[in-house]
């Protein structure tokens, strides 16, 4: 069973590559006169500026964990049952996280120059979530490591259609919209002759029913998907959300001349 935890070498590999990169970016003294012996650096540069926002999206993946039970509250209020209002709460809240590094207040963006520690403490906390999961389900880490690996190696602030093209892929895989694709392929191969209206109609229902069970499965019997899926598969999908909608440098040096 240990040897399932490979699933994680993957993202270790990438986390120690970029961490030993910057290192050796800030360790480089060469052309400079040194009149002591140098103190290596162990830290990368601007890695406490990163925390903050490390602390910020486990508090929203904590908030989408007990959102079900606050959106049940609100639908008995306005007379609406839990198959509606938790699926109705759960998208509203997912698409307020996507529109956050584009509000003015409240704004949850990196700070500048600081994506490339954001992506490495990322790839670190994916391979211990791939690490840890493999020795419960073997089955579902592979998949969310054959989905999130090329993601955590792409995201990078880009411009252009690779920014475009990137932001399009990290939604596909917020888990709320990995559910609703692999319900709407579940559903093609069960009913593979039905038109596309109907079609539609029964991969939102398979939809909004594998929800509800995955929390009612949750709360009852102690399933742990969507406690993975909130808890943490969310907040690293928020922070590679941020990966792909920082600003680049170029952005940022010219934005600061433009002040000057």
């Amino acid at each position: 069973m240990p040897m399932l935890g490979f699933l994680a070498i993957g993202f270790l590999i990438s986390a120690l590559g970029i961490w030993f990169n910057l290192l050796a970016k800030l360790n480089d003294k060469k052309g400079v006169e040194i009149t002591e012996v140098p103190v290596p650096f162990i830290v990368p540069e601007n890695f406490t500026k990163t925390l903050p926002i490390f602390f910020i999206v486990h508090f929203l993946g904590l908030i989408g964990y007990h959102l079900p039970t606050i959106a049940t509250r609100f639908g008995e209020a306005f007379q609406i049952g839990p198959e509606e209002s938790v699926p109705i709460c759960l998208g509203s809240f997912s698409l307020i996280l996507l529109m956050l590094p584009f509000l003015s207040r409240p704004n949850l963006s990196l700070p500048p120059d600081t994506w490339q520690v954001a992506k490495c403490l990322l790839n670190l906390e994916l391979a211990a979530i791939a690490g840890c999961c493999s020795l419960i389900n073997i089955s579902l880490t592979t998949l969310l490591t054959m989905i999130f690996l090329p993601l955590a190696l792409l995201a990078a602030p880009y411009t252009g259609g690779k920014r475009i093209l990137l932001v399009l892929y990290t939604i596909m895989c917020h888990p709320l919209v990995l559910a609703g694709i692999a319900c709407t392929i579940d559903t093609i191969r069960t009913f593979p002759t039905v038109g596309i209206e109907k079609l539609t109609i029964r991969s939102l229902e398979a939809w909004q029913r594998s929800v509800m069970f995955s929390i009612v499965d949750s709360y009852i019997y102690g399933n742990v998907v969507y406690d993975l899926a909130t808890i943490l598969l969310l907040p690293c999908w928020i922070v590679l959300y941020l990966l792909c909608t920082a600003s680049t440098d170029s952005t940022i040096s010219s934005s600061k001349m433009k002040k000057e």
